[in-house]
């Protein structure tokens, strides 16, 4: 695939014309509702492969990484001469490496789900379905998974178990520490899993708590390694989901001390890096998955964790902030599609920062009030793809499949294959 910028006075027609292929494929490859595009937005266009430019990269360093030689990169990109972080060239197409495509997919209704399943299940390794939730007093709520459990029949998927602390409207560190303080509670909910396990047809298990009090560093810790033991007897794969830290950050900060890489990668077949939320949605806008951040938290988990064992999580989905910023406002959630579509209907020119290397834009709705968006694109994800191919990492875990995101699978087909791990 090819990536292309929209640039002022562009129409699909004479971007196609351009590229060499038709109007219609671009439109299929993108979801485009319409010819309409807006500058800034970035499309894929099939046909040959493109690599953006990351931070350090040189000619000769690129040259080496895809078995080029310096003169070859830069005849295939003659018009670019300096290039700087964002720039788009191309690149011959290479053989793809096999990663581990660990998928996450938040339940909505029976058939919806259903319909996602069928529609990730060719391109991933596991699916997580999202969630088997918590109540206030720290024990399971069963999900509503049925039909998807069983729209994984005849996939080469599997269906992933994901387990959280999520009590409805939010992560809950109360609820949390209720399930692990006590002995009792935490063998309770223990044997609800194990019997979740037994009675349904999941082949992963995905522990998702987050917001962990670093007081719980421990209680955690001897959780993992209970629930570690009981999942070998049944040969069911367990990862881990981990706040991101970069070597910025000190690891021991009470937000970040219960996510010991070092300790709990004994335990785990993955470490899942969740590699955004720089800006969450409670807070002020701003780039959710800066580029930067997210190559400094991998070279942390990597000075505590085997390449082998590490995931990087990567988003489908944009906030959608009020501005000016007032504590109590939460941000809309909204897939990269529909924030594209938005800036299309707006006409407003979509931003690429070049600082955190994310898209953006602003824009003022009907009642006068001002939002503003952040969110990943088919320029930024190819450059976190980019970093797994970089790092040489397991793979990815893409949050979340029911987030409108068209470019994600084409992109992915692009640089790699999935592996089954089972």
């Amino acid at each position: 695939m090819r990536l292309v910028v929209v640039q002022n006075g562009d129409t699909l027609s004479s971007i196609a014309k351009k590229m060499g292929v038709d109007v219609e494929e671009i439109a299929v490859q993108n979801a485009l509702p319409s010819e309409k595009v807006v500058a800034g937005q970035t499309l894929v266009v099939p046909g040959g492969r493109s690599y953006v430019w990351m931070p350090g990269d040189t000619f000769s360093g690129v040259a080496e990484r895809y078995g080029l030689t310096v003169e070859t990169l830069r005849s295939s990109n003659k018009g670019i001469v300096n290039p700087q972080p964002g720039d788009i060239l191309e690149l011959p197409s290479q053989q793809k490496g096999g990663v581990v495509v660990a998928g996450f997919l938040e339940l909505t209704t029976p058939d919806q789900d259903a319909k996602n399943v069928k529609k990730f299940a060719p391109v991933s390794t596991s699916i997580g379905l999202f969630s088997q939730g918590m109540t206030s007093n720290g024990q399971i709520v069963p999900a509503n998974d049925a039909s998807a459990l069983q729209a994984f029949e005849q996939t080469r998927s599997v269906p992933a178990a994901v387990f959280s602390n999520w009590i409805g409207e939010q992560f809950s560190a109360d609820a949390l520490r209720i399930m692990l303080q006590f002995d009792s509670e935490q063998q309770k909910y223990l044997n609800t899993l194990l019997d979740i396990l037994d009675r349904k047809a999941y082949k992963a298990v995905i522990i998702d708590f987050e917001m962990i009090p670093g007081s719980l560093h421990t209680s955690f810790l001897i959780f993992i390694e209970q629930l570690s033991g009981y999942l070998q007897q049944r040969n069911i794969p367990l990862l881990i989901c981990m706040m991101p830290i970069t070597l910025n950050d000190n690891p021991n900060a009470s937000g970040l001390a219960s996510y010991d890489y070092s300790a709990l990668q004994a335990y785990a077949d993955y470490l899942i890096v969740m590699a955004y939320n720089w800006h969450w949605g409670t807070g002020r806008p701003g780039p959710i998955a800066p580029f930067m951040n997210v190559a400094s938290s991998i070279e942390y988990a990597l000075s505590q964790v085997p390449r082998q064992q590490l995931l990087l999580g990567l988003i489908r989905y944009a906030y959608d902030w009020l501005v000016p910023f007032q504590t109590g406002e939460v941000a809309g959630v909204i897939g990269v599609q529909d924030a594209v579509q938005i800036a299309i209907r707006e006409n407003i020119p979509i931003q690429f920062d070049r600082r955190s290397l994310t898209p953006w834009f602003a824009y003022q709705d009907k009642k006068g009030r001002i939002h503003e968006l952040w969110f990943e694109d088919a320029r930024s994800l190819q450059l976190k793809l980019q970093l797994v191919e970089y790092f040489s990492l397991a793979g990815i875990a893409p949050w979340q499949y029911e987030q409108r995101f068209p470019q994600f699978v084409p992109m992915l087909q692009d640089n790699f294959r999935s592996v089954n791990w089972l």
